[in-house]
């Protein structure tokens, strides 16, 4: 997709940024907003933010550049750009949902495996 240079109107440029997070965090489903994502973006461009994501989550568990270059397949270029944005607020505020995300799993997991035998 190419964009414009010229600039938008201010009024207009920050109603259009407020669409998306808005939009987000108003599905609730991760199947919806699976879908959501997979027709919105195009293969590579979530192939792409998936890819960032990664690398931030990586970076937070102390994986060396040499393991994600070889299992993301990303160049050390793009890795030091992450690096460079891992202690942002918002970046911090997803880590922080990720870490619940996985405590939840790791305790659902163990609730499950109790209630089965």
């Amino acid at each position: 997709m190419r964009t414009s240079d010229s600039p938008l109107d201010p009024e207009l440029r920050e109603e259009i940024l407020h669409l998306l997070p808005q939009l987000l965090t108003d599905i609730h489903s991760e199947k919806e907003m699976e879908t959501f994502l997979e027709d919105f973006f195009s293969k590579k461009e979530l192939e792409v933010f998936s890819k960032r994501l990664a690398i931030l989550y990586w970076l937070k568990r102390k994986r060396s550049y040499k393991e994600m270059k070889e299992q993301i397949k990303v160049s050390s270029a793009t890795i030091a750009s992450m690096q460079d944005i891992v202690t942002r607020p918002g970046i911090e505020l997803a880590w922080r949902v990720l870490e619940a995300n996985e405590w939840a799993e790791k305790i659902s997991s163990r609730i499950r495996a109790i209630v089965g035998k």
